[in-house]
């Protein structure tokens, strides 16, 4: 495991991460839970650092952003504009088209949703940190219909297992710097890269940036040079913006489709909420 680490192969790290978790969560409380609080000390520490680093952030971007268009000119700032370009429509188009879809044959509305979340979800993406709204999208999926019951268990373990956004846009970036050194990528190396971020993205932080430290830590896998991310550090907070409010949107409808699998799904509560909110 410690050379897996040290080679980056993300793969036998997460296989041995989830046996290493099942054998712990088997022992007894008192025999686990000092190892669960280096765990999370160790955790909480490199989250430190990772914001310590990402403070400094801005100005390390600003010296490769203007090194790139000092050699190649402000030509080369027409790709990064077409990878906003790319990952805004294909989250728009993944919110309306298929979790509207999915929404719609559960007898939901997506638009209705939206509106529902529209504070949290303005407060999401200009945070770009879906943490600071859960109490809130709780509250309001609770009024909205779902059961309290669904809604608390359903949305935190969404904000750990449900990140439609983050793998959406960890997929676009990474073929997008294959491209940009050339790298002609299989469609076996494409799925490899597409299942690896689905799991990776697993338990990935709410706080901004997160989705970006996941990607430097799986790109290695298809061979993927490192120094791309790099190139598109300085666009990387936009893309964070509407990644977050797409995993707010997803993490809504989660609690709410469930509530409707289980029959448990209030109609009436959501319409009065609904015309209450039309009033206000």
């Amino acid at each position: 495991i410690i050379d897996s680490m040290a080679k980056a192969q993300m793969l036998p790290i997460i296989f041995f991460s989830v046996i290493f978790g099942v054998g712990l969560a088997s022992l007894p409380h008192e025999t686990k839970q000092p190892l669960l609080n280096v765990f999370n000390a160790i955790a909480e520490t490199m989250f430190k650092v990772t914001h310590m680093v990402m403070l400094y952030a801005p100005i390390g971007v600003f010296a490769l952003i203007a090194a790139t268009v000092a050699t190649f000119g402000f030509s080369s700032l027409v790709p990064l504009f077409k990878l906003v370009v790319l990952v805004y429509t294909a989250i728009l188009f993944f919110a309306f088209v298929v979790l509207g879809s999915v929404a719609k044959f559960c007898g939901l509305n997506i638009f209705n949703i939206i509106k529902l979340l529209k504070d949290e979800l303005i407060l999401a993406f200009s945070t770009a940190s879906s943490e600071t709204v859960l109490p809130r999208i709780i509250q309001k999926t609770e009024a909205y219909g779902a059961p309290r019951a669904i809604a608390s268990f359903v949305i935190p373990t969404g904000y750990s297992f449900n990140l439609d956004g983050s793998t959406l846009y960890q997929s676009i970036a990474a073929i997008f710097i294959a491209q940009l050194y050339g790298i002609d990528l299989t469609i076996t190396q494409q799925l490899i890269l597409v299942l690896t971020l689905m799991v990776t993205s697993k338990g990935v932080a709410g706080v901004p940036g997160a989705s970006f430290v996941v990607l430097l830590a799986t790109l290695g896998v298809v061979g993927i040079p490192l120094e791309g991310l790099a190139f598109i550090a300085g666009v990387d907070r936009i893309l964070d913006m509407a990644r977050t409010a797409l995993n707010v949107v997803g993490n809504a409808l989660a609690a709410l489709v469930i509530s409707k699998w289980q029959k448990q799904y209030d109609a009436e509560k959501a319409e009065a909420y609904m015309l209450s909110l039309k009033q206000v």
